[in-house]
């Protein structure tokens, strides 16, 4: 626990570890991870404002899509992610170079043998995370790291349209982490 998941309840460790035995992995290997994001309560500040508390989530990293996406055995590989081009705008108080849009093409192997491409295209726009609920200015490492971000949530796009019945439909720790979680 102090070493893979150091935030963990014990609570939390025993959803993990039984989410990790669910699946078929082991957790030292950390492809399930907790992400902190910030919930709606469903009360209201004094001024009428929601009031969102931090959570621990569990969600799956894209190397267990990787991993589901292998075990079937139907995966062919994956095309060099693309880039669209460079944008440089300030978000909030900072000044954020990122590319505009990802494509990643996941190849899975047919029942008839062929190989069928699934592409996936996201927006940096539609997929950064904020420092907080409170800016729309991107954490350090949507700016530090804005295509490899971008091509992780890319690639999770795609093998959820390749492998829906072996990723499903959850999003992973890449494309979660600093959002907030709302119900609705």
């Amino acid at each position: 626990k102090d070493t893979i998941y150091p935030t963990a309840t014990d609570d939390e460790l025993i959803m993990v570890l039984n989410y990790c035995k669910a699946r078929r992995i082991d957790p030292v290997l950390k492809l399930i991870h907790l992400v902190q994001m910030s919930q709606k309560t469903g009360r209201k500040d004094a001024k009428g404002k929601d009031i969102y508390e931090k959570k621990n989530v569990i969600m799956p990293g894209i190397g267990l899509y990787r991993i589901d996406a292998v075990r079937t055995g139907q995966y062919a590989g994956m095309g060099e992610p693309e880039f669209g081009k460079d944008v440089t705008e300030i978000i909030g108080e900072s000044k954020v170079r990122y590319p505009k849009w990802c494509r990643i093409t996941i190849k899975k192997i047919l029942e008839n043998g062929s190989i069928a491409e699934f592409t996936a295209k996201e927006y940096w726009k539609e997929n950064y995370a904020t420092k907080n609920n409170f800016t729309n200015e991107p954490n350090s490492m949507w700016v530090k790291r804005a295509y490899g971000q971008l091509a992780k949530c890319t690639e999770a796009q795609a093998l959820r349209k390749a492998f829906p019945d072996a990723v499903g439909q959850e999003y992973t720790k890449e494309e979660m982490e600093g959002k907030t979680f709302d119900h609705d």
